[in-house]
Parts: structure tokens; C-alpha cells; sequence
């Protein structure tokens, strides 16, 4: 059976095949009838990959190819010219009148335009053979040889066939070399996500190829010129020279010539293989040294990143325009003995300024030279991008996002698309922080003490997509094999006196550049002859590391919300803590973890916000398993999850070789680690001053408590405020005993009754859950979320949301039970809306009389793609959906098609008629009933916030007293709930002493 399959699907493609030769044969046929005989039908012929060849004849006695797709004439691949050297410049303007064209071409439309195109070559030595009427000078441009001279071109033109060969054998050469695939698995089975690759290989290549032509054709004009690295065309030397006589930059220019010979700002493109167009390059600069962070600065230009890239856009406009950005802000460092070609031959950056430029690249986060220039933003910034974002931003939605009733003709969110991406730009970064760590533990070798020791090598790396070891290397000493012929008279600079040395040893990871150099250089004495003291290189890498991307980098990684966060990045964050303590072990480099000029938070102030987030889960962790298996109940009704378990700090540390610790567990155990090696560092400094080096840096450097809202100059609300936080901070997350059985039995007893024990697999993640709860729950005056947890049950929770102030449910406490289910996280928790009224009471459009919870997020409801339930989602973006989305001012218009009364007079009048009914419910059972009856585990919660905001309560609802059409009902709820309140007692002589001075008497 397998065999027929076969072939049959060969016996379907050969008749493809069949009927697109005839189709392109009748094509030809009928067109060259109408013509004469100036191109002509030598044979055709099908090609290995599947394309139809035709060579043609073309004048007296020049050939050439075309390749033609295989699904002609509905085809999605592009028709290719070959041609012999007399014909390059031809076949190059032929080949862009096919790239660009914005419509699929018929073999008549090619082969008139190769016609006319051939008859505007000839034209100044023989009469034009083509019937074409069009003007003969329209498209000069397109092919002729810009110098003008017939035998100079077509000299010119022979010599870039050559290389064009080299080109293509050496593209062949790093396909076969590196295995690296047509096109990367980035957004593999996501298509529609991505840059669809339009062009086939050769087509892909051919349009860098053109680029680069074009470039080396205006290099006289322009004052670029741009050579492949050892023929690699994804790999380019550019110069710049030529710039504007008056400017500074052409000054320094002069007197770099004069101490150094040559007066050209060289620059190296990598272009990413098979995703050029749609894919910026990396850009570098190589020399010469440039003041300040101008390096880093045009690694970051907006053009430049991928969020801003345009692939319509030629090579040589793009590299125009960053000239044009040098020659405005750029200087040169005349100072820097890194200029010298001949002691540093692979230019005038160390290897870890190549990296970090590239940590820029792949980030997309700017250094902290780029973010304290003062012209930065007018330098880089795109302005119709800014406007593109704005506009984004005015398009809001009529009802909220994520509750189940999204508009059909709005587009979701394809999440695993994002996390394909994101994974995709992890390895990259992951690449990147790889090597950066590797220059960090090179430096750090006692045997480069001494300044002069080359490692400056800028070999530079841009790895495959999809796959760390498909790297290929090529040193940029390589190029000296082109400088004779990128130097002679007709190019834009001078060829160094010295040529650099092409000997380099490379490995798996590193290739470092090895130079017989005098000893009187390694030892620093050059630098003294030229009146200057060595450089310390420890000293020199803590400036290039100040002013670059790495510590905003660190920054943005150390600010996530949860630890949960970190464990999806694994491999990423593992690198993060290894920089951080290779840092953390030199002296001279500690004070990047210290505050630093212009920065919000230190990396130490972060670290130790993650040392509390690490602490968290492995309390849980040791809570929730004991040796695979859940802990038994405990006995205590109600207890801090702080102080349940007596564990010595040091033991966070410790994983012990005997137990296969799970990657999640022991990555919190290294963050643990960090934080403490980072505060002994710099305790070592003296940088903390009240450091003890028998605490850990969160007890030892705790912020101090708030003042007492009544002191100081606060008014009543920002005082109210923090009196509610700093009465309610330690009872927002705490461990309970969970009944299954009675009346305060959970929802989901019956469900955790029967479900097997979680796997450990599951433990890890409810733990990571419970200790990103412990640190995020939001907190405010104006609503709050509170959380219980059972350490025997760790599947079964409760959480109390006290409703937001301006909306119906304004300061009304509702419970909901929530329930991990055996697929979790592959599918969403189970969640019970509690307070109802004993079934009686739908509080709104999506939580249902029943307990239901309609929400996209629980996949309860039909959603975006995006809004739905994935296995990265956590339980606090629930819990802050229902308080955010659901419980909001109007919730009549979360009801599906009521939307399109927004604005309306009826749609005014229903909503009011709706929030009166939630408010009068609200009061009834979200305030009197809890006051009555409190939900199991939250009393203390409940009695504080009515006691503390009693008075606040009572005058917003006699507000609504006024306007209410029920006011009987409504009064009586009120007067109910004034005989509750009164029956409250402090819940601390402070808190009493506290609220009397904040609230008069209502």
C-alpha cells in the first residue's frame, strides 16, 4: 500500500510537472511570434528542486537561464535569471524587476522586459533589435556600468561573476558545515505569526547579493563600500568614509589618518541566513573607537530592531542612514591606543563590548549610555512608529476583556505563537548571557593582569535559530585578504600599512585571538612610552559593563512578579544568577550590583525582593511534600505560613546529593544563594552599612515601618489608607484548616475527596502558585483580595474579594472556593462563587445564582484565543480578572449583546435599574451576612475591614439612599448593617486610636 502512495504522488507530480512545461512552452510560442527573433528557445529542462529551467539565447551569441516555478502560472515562489558575466548587470536589473514586482508575472511580461532591458545595454553601439515602444533611457540606470567605460565594465563585470561565484559556493560551504535548516523552526506551525520566507534560496541570497552590488556601484557617491568576510555573504566589512568636510566627525577623521593611517569608520553586518529581509542585521561598529556609548547607541537604533524593521528597505538606504546618524552625533576617542591597527588588528572593542552590543541587539533593551543621553530620544526614535502605538492604544473595547463576551470580528491573541517567540528569543539571549559569562571568567584569570594580552578578537557569533550548535564562525581577520582590492585608487579608503595576522584558534565556544606581540607590550611599557599609564583591564571592564545593557537587563529579569515567572525561563535565569555571582566575586566589579548613578532600584535591591520570593516556595515546597507524599493535617486552626515550619535559613542552600531535587526547587535554592552572596560582597566593601553578616539581607536592610497615619501632614484618605494595609498586610495570605465535612465545608470536598494525591509534578506548581500569592496579592482602600490555604489540602483554597469602591460591589466581602483539579496546569482551577444568597442572588452577568463563574480565563465561557486557560496562566490572574473584570461599575453590560446599549438613554436606565438591585444585595449578603456569619477563615479579615472602614461604608450607601427607586428595602438593609457594625469591638487599641482621628462622626 505504501509503495502505491508512492507512486502515485509521483506519478500526480510528474503530470504537475508536464503541464507546466507546456504551459510555459505555448507562453514562449505565442510570444515570440509576435516578436522577432532576438530571444530564442535553446531547451528546457527540470531541475533538482523542482523548478522548470529554460535557457534562453539572447543577441548575436550571450545566454542565459531562466528558472521558473514549478505551480506556474499560480505559483508563490519567484522566476530567477542566470546569465553569463557580459550579462551580469542585465540579469541583476532584470531580477529586481521581478523581486519587486507586487504581482505574480507571466512569462510575456519577463521576457518583454528582458527584451527592452537588453536593446537599453546595446543602444550605444548597435540599433535597437526589440519592438518595444517604450523610452530607451527610462530604465539606464538599472545596468549600466557606473564607470562609464566599456572595457573598464566589462571588466568590472567579470570580476563580480567571479566573486558572485565565490559567494555561492561559500553559502554552500556554511549550509553543509553548520546542517542548519532552509528556515528557522522559530514559528514552526505558526505561520501566520511571522514573516512567511517568500523567496527561495537562491532568491533570498540573490537579494543581499544585489544589495551588495548596488552598494559597491555607488561607493564613489556615497562614500560606502562594503565587502563580504571570506566570502561569506551574510557577513559583511562596511567603510564609511567621505563624510561632511566641515563636520567634527571629518576632523577627527583627519587626525586619525595622521597618528594612525586611515580615516574610514568601519562597521561589520551579520545578517541572520534565510530570514534577511525579515530579519535586521546585527550591526557593529569595529573601528575606530568611538566617544561614549556611540557603539552601543547604533546597535539600538530604531531601524535596527526588530519591532521597527522595514524589509522593504535596501542595504545601502539603510547604511546611508546610519552615516548620516554618525556624522551628526558621533566623535571619535583620539585618545584610545585600541585605535592602532597594528597592535589590535581586530578592532577597537574588547570581545565583551561585541556581546554586550549583541545582548542589546536581542533584548531590545538599551544601555544605560543610550538611557542617560539627553538626545537619545531624537536620535533613534521612529516617529510613525510612536504614532502607530498611539493610535493602538485610543482602539479600546466597549466591554471588558477576558469575561467571556469579546466581539467576533476582534482579533485574539495566539499565545502559543507568543510562546513559540519567546522561546525562540530565549535561546538567543541565553546564547548571548553564555558567552558573556565565559569573557567574565576569562578576565578574571590571574594571568591577564597584566594589560596588553589580546583577547579583543571580534569574531562575532549569530547562531542559528533553532539550534545552539549550528554556529558558524568566521574572524573578521579574514578580511585582509580583500583589502587590496577594496583599497586600490578607486575605492573610498586607504589600505592599512599593517595587515592583522589570520592564524586564529577557535573551539566549540570561544575563539580567542593570539598574537606574538613584543613583551615590552604585554607588559604594559608601550603604554607608558606613549605617555601613558597601562590600563587596568578589570578597571576598563567595569566601565564598558556600567555603561551597557547588562545591568538594565538584569533589571528587567529581577522585576518579575513571581517566581513562577522565573521557572518558565529556566535556562535563561540560570545564567542571570551565575553573572550576577561571578560579579558578586570580584571587588572591583561588586559596585555594578550597588546603586549606581540614574537608577530606580539597585540589582542588590532586587535581588533581595527574590530571595523573600525564593524563601516563599521552599517553605511551600517543604510544606506541601514531604518525600513525595502531602504533609498531614495540622492541628493549628489557623497559622502564619511564616512561622509554621522552624527552618534554618542556610538549609534554603543546600540541596543534598543524595535526592533528585526537581529543576524548579533547586533554581529557587540558587537564587537563595545569590541574594546571600551578593550581601556578603558587598558587606566585604562596605557598602552596607548596617550589613550583619549573621543576617540575611532582608532582615538586615528591611525597609522601615510606615509612620502612624496620624502624624505627618497625609490627609484623611492617604492616612485611612495605610492604616487598612498595615492592619490587613498580615492576613492577606494565611494557612487554614479547610473543612470538607459540615456546614463550612469546601465546594470541592466531594472532588478533593475522590482525586488521587497530586503527582510532584503538581506540588511544584501549586507551591510556586502559593508563594507568588504570598507576595502579590493586591492590597488597597479601595478593594483587596485575601487568600487561605490548607497545608494538608493543598488543592483546595479560598479567596475573599472585598468588592472595589465606585462600582455596586463597593466594600462587600464575597468568597469564592477554588479547587486545583489532577490536569492542572493543563487545565484551569476549579472556581465557586459562595456568597449567593444560599443560591438565590446572580450578583452579575457572569457569576451565575449557581456559583458559576463565567469567565474566559477558566474557559467557562466562549473567548479571544488569547483569554483562554494556558498552561502558563496562574491562579492570581483569576482572582484579579474576577476583581478587575468582572465586579466593575456597570456590570449590566457584561451581559452578551447588551454592549450596543453603551450610551444610550435605555442603556443608562438598565444599568442604574441593575446596579440598584447589586447594591441592595450587596448590603444584604456581602455586608450584613458576613458580619453575621464571616466566611471560615477570613473572620479577622472581615471584622478589620468593616471596623476600620465602617464610617466610609455608611456614607456611601446613605448617598445612594438619595437616588435609590427602592428606598425602603435599601433602608432597611442599612439600618441592619448599622446593628452589626456597632457590635464590632477593636481589633487593637492602635487601630481604634487610629480610625477616630481619621473619620468624623456620620
Amino acid at each position: 500500500m505504501e509503495t502505491e502512495d508512492k507512486g502515485s504522488c509521483t506519478s500526480e507530480t510528474e503530470v504537475n510537472v508536464h503541464n507546466t512545461r507546456s504551459v510555459l512552452l505555448t507562453e514562449f510560442v505565442n510570444w515570440a511570434q509576435k516578436k522577432n527573433n532576438l530571444i530564442r528557445l535553446l531547451q528546457d529542462s527540470l531541475c533538482e528542486d523542482g523548478r522548470i529551467c529554460l535557457e534562453f539565447s539572447i543577441g548575436k551569441d550571450e545566454n542565459f537561464t531562466l528558472l521558473c516555478p514549478s505551480e506556474y502560472p499560480n505559483y508563490e515562489d519567484h522566476f530567477f535569471v542566470e546569465a553569463t558575466p557580459p550579462l551580469q548587470f542585465w540579469c541583476n536589473a532584470l531580477n529586481e524587476f521581478i523581486l519587486d514586482a507586487d504581482v505574480l508575472l507571466s512569462l510575456d511580461v519577463i521576457l518583454e522586459k528582458a527584451a527592452s532591458l537588453y536593446c537599453r545595454k546595446k543602444s550605444n553601439s548597435s540599433p535597437c533589435l526589440s519592438s518595444s515602444e517604450s523610452d530607451p533611457e527610462a530604465d539606464l540606470g538599472e545596468f549600466m556600468v557606473v564607470d562609464g567605460d566599456s572595457e573598464e565594465g566589462e571588466e568590472w563585470e567579470h570580476v563580480l561573476c567571479q566573486r558572485k561565484k565565490r559567494w555561492r559556493m561559500k553559502e554552500a560551504e556554511l549550509r553543509a558545515i553548520t546542517k542548519q535548516p532552509k528556515t528557522s523552526d522559530m514559528f514552526d506551525g505558526h505561520v501566520k505569526d511571522h514573516p512567511e520566507q517568500v523567496f527561495s534560496n537562491s532568491a533570498a541570497s540573490g537579494i543581499l547579493m544585489n544589495d551588495l552590488i548596488a552598494i559597491m556601484e555607488s561607493k564613489h557617491e556615497t562614500g560606502i563600500n562594503a565587502e563580504p568576510i571570506d566570502d561569506n555573504i551574510y557577513r559583511w566589512a562596511v567603510f564609511l568614509s567621505s563624510f561632511d568636510s566641515q563636520g567634527k566627525l571629518n576632523q577627527d577623521l583627519q587626525q586619525l589618518h595622521q597618528k594612525y593611517g586611515y580615516d574610514y569608520i568601519q562597521l561589520q553586518l551579520d545578517f541572520t541566513m534565510d530570514l534577511y529581509p525579515f530579519y535586521p542585521p546585527v550591526v557593529k561598529v569595529v573601528r575606530p573607537r568611538l566617544q561614549g556609548s556611540m557603539m552601543l547607541r547604533i546597535a539600538n537604533m530604531d531601524l535596527l530592531k526588530l519591532s521597527h524593521w522595514n524589509p522593504t528597505r535596501n542595504m545601502k538606504s539603510v547604511l546611508q542612514e546610519i552615516k548620516a546618524y554618525l556624522g551628526t552625533w558621533a566623535r571619535i576617542d583620539l585618545s584610545s591606543n585600541r585605535n592602532d591597527l597594528h597592535y589590535f588588528p581586530q578592532g577597537a572593542y574588547i570581545e565583551m563590548e561585541n556581546y554586550l552590543l549583541w545582548l542589546a541587539w536581542v533584548s531590545e533593551i538599551p544601555s544605560r549610555a543610550h538611557q542617560r543621553s539627553p538626545e537619545a530620544e531624537c536620535e533613534t526614535s521612529l516617529p510613525h512608529a510612536r504614532e502607530s502605538e498611539r493610535k493602538k492604544c485610543q482602539q479600546k473595547s466597549l466591554f471588558p476583556a477576558g469575561t467571556g463576551y469579546s466581539s467576533p470580528s476582534q482579533e485574539g491573541w495566539n499565545v502559543n505563537a507568543y510562546m513559540s517567540a519567546q522561546r525562540e528569543k530565549d535561546k538567543q539571549i541565553e546564547y548571548v548571557l553564555q558567552k558573556i559569562l565565559q569573557e567574565l571568567r576569562k578576565s578574571s584569570d590571574s594571568s591577564r593582569e597584566h594589560f596588553g594580552t589580546d583577547d579583543t578578537c571580534t569574531s562575532f557569533i549569530v547562531p542559528s535559530c533553532s539550534s545552539r550548535s549550528s554556529v558558524t564562525e568566521v574572524t573578521e581577520g579574514c578580511i585582509a585578504n580583500h583589502y587590496k582590492t577594496m583599497h586600490d585608487s578607486n575605492h573610498v579608503a586607504a589600505a592599512p600599512k599593517k595587515q592583522c595576522r589570520t592564524g586564529l584558534q577557535s573551539d566549540s565556544d570561544v575563539t580567542e585571538y593570539k598574537q606574538s606581540t613584543p613583551s615590552e607590550w604585554n607588559s604594559g611599557v608601550c603604554s607608558q612610552q606613549n605617555g601613558k599609564s597601562p590600563i587596568d583591564p578589570t578597571e576598563d571592564l567595569f566601565t564598558v559593563l556600567e555603561a551597557s545593557t547588562l545591568v538594565p537587563f538584569l533589571e528587567s529579569k529581577l522585576q518579575v512578579d513571581s517566581f513562577l515567572e522565573i521557572c518558565r525561563h529556566t535556562e535563561v535565569y540560570r545564567c542571570v544568577v551565575d553573572i550576577i555571582s561571578e560579579i558578586a566575586s570580584r571587588p572591583k566589579l561588586v559596585r555594578l550590583l550597588w546603586s549606581l548613578p540614574d537608577q530606580v532600584q539597585s540589582i542588590y535591591t532586587l535581588v533581595t525582593r527574590l530571595e523573600e520570593k525564593a524563601k516563599a516556595i521552599l517553605v511551600q515546597i517543604t510544606k506541601t511534600s514531604a518525600n513525595g507524599n502531602i504533609p498531614s493535617a495540622t492541628s493549628a486552626k489557623q497559622k502564619n505560613t511564616s512561622s509554621t515550619l522552624k527552618i534554618n535559613n542556610k538549609s534554603f542552600c543546600v540541596v543534598s546529593a543524595d535526592v533528585e531535587t526537581p529543576e524548579e526547587e533547586r533554581l529557587a535554592r540558587d537564587f537563595y544563594q545569590m541574594s546571600h552572596t551578593v550581601s556578603t560582597a558587598l558587606g566585604n566593601q562596605g557598602l552596607l552599612a548596617t550589613y550583619d553578616k549573621d543576617q540575611s539581607p532582608s532582615t538586615s536592610q528591611q525597609s522601615p515601618r510606615p509612620q502612624s497615619p496620624a502624624a505627618g501632614m497625609m490627609d484623611c484618605d492617604q492616612a485611612l489608607t495605610a492604616t487598612y494595609k498595615e492592619a490587613l498586610k498580615d492576613l492577606q495570605f494565611l494557612s487554614c484548616d479547610i473543612e470538607v465535612e459540615g456546614a463550612s465545608a469546601h465546594h470541592f470536598s466531594t472532588h478533593f475527596k475522590k482525586a488521587l494525591p497530586p503527582n510532584s509534578a503538581q506540588v511544584i506548581r501549586i507551591a510556586q502558585e502559593m508563594a507568588a500569592l504570598s507576595t502579590s496579592l493586591p492590597l488597597d482602600l479601595g478593594s483587596a483580595i485575601f487568600v487561605r490555604t490548607d497545608d494538608a489540602k493543598c488543592t483546595l483554597l479560598r479567596a475573599l474579594i472585598i468588592g472595589p469602591e465606585g462600582t455596586p460591589y463597593s466594600g462587600g466581602c464575597f468568597q469564592f472556593d477554588i479547587f486545583f483539579p489532577p490536569q492542572y496546569p493543563k487545565s484551569p482551577p476549579l472556581v465557586h462563587f459562595c456568597t449567593t444568597g444560599r443560591g438565590r442572588v446572580r450578583f452579575n452577568p457572569n457569576l451565575y445564582s449557581s456559583g458559576r463563574v463565567c469567565l474566559s480565563l477558566l474557559d467557562t465561557f466562549m473567548g479571544l484565543q488569547g483569554e483562554h486557560w494556558h498552561e502558563t496562566s496562574t491562579l492570581l490572574q483569576v482572582l484579579v480578572s474576577i476583581q478587575s473584570l468582572i465586579l466593575v461599575p456597570e456590570p449590566y453590560f457584561n451581559e452578551p449583546g447588551y454592549e450596543i446599549l453603551l450610551g444610550t438613554a435605555k442603556g443608562k436606565r438598565c444599568s442604574q435599574s441593575y446596579n440598584e438591585d447589586v447594591l441592595l444585595h450587596t448590603v444584604v449578603h456581602a455586608m450584613v451576612a458576613q458580619l453575621k456569619k464571616p466566611s471560615s477563615g477570613f473572620e479577622d479579615v472581615i471584622r478589620t475591614h468593616f471596623w476600620i472602614k465602617k464610617k466610609r461604608i455608611l456614607t456611601e450607601i446613605k448617598a445612594h439612599l438619595k437616588t435609590h427607586n427602592n428606598t425602603k428595602s435599601l433602608q432597611r438593609a442599612y439600618e441592619s448593617l448599622c446593628a452589626e457594625l456597632n457590635k464590632l469591638t477593636p481589633v487593637s487599641s492602635k487601630t481604634t486610636e487610629e480610625t477616630a482621628l481619621l473619620d468624623d462622626p456620620v
